[in-house]
């Protein structure tokens, strides 16, 4: 399971996208992030979600793999607009396996 949390106190997030460095051991390469219902993800403030992965061990010994979260900040109002600089976010996270 993959954990996901929505660390602003303040935006909610969607579109979120995650990429994997090891599409063969993960069985995904990009993904758009939906809930079970095949809703689009939105997470609120604060709010956590765990996603299901598929492990293959196609590679013996120790490796690290690259993940890397796209996601889109939502406005707090209607009226708030974001710039495209801030509109759009990444985030980098490394796991190290031993298979």
């Amino acid at each position: 399971m993959l954990l996901i949390k929505n660390l602003s106190a303040t935006h909610s997030i969607k579109n979120i996208f995650l990429l994997c460095s090891h599409p063969i051991v993960f069985d995904l390469y990009i993904k758009k992030l939906m809930r079970q219902d095949e809703e689009p993800l939105e997470l609120g403030p604060n709010e956590e979600i765990q996603i299901p992965i598929n492990f293959r061990a196609s590679l013996k010994g120790e490796f690290s793999v690259r993940f890397i979260f796209r996601y889109e900040v939502i406005p707090m109002s209607p009226e708030d607009v974001l710039p495209a600089t801030c509109k759009f976010r990444f985030q980098r996270m490394i796991i190290f396996i031993n298979s």
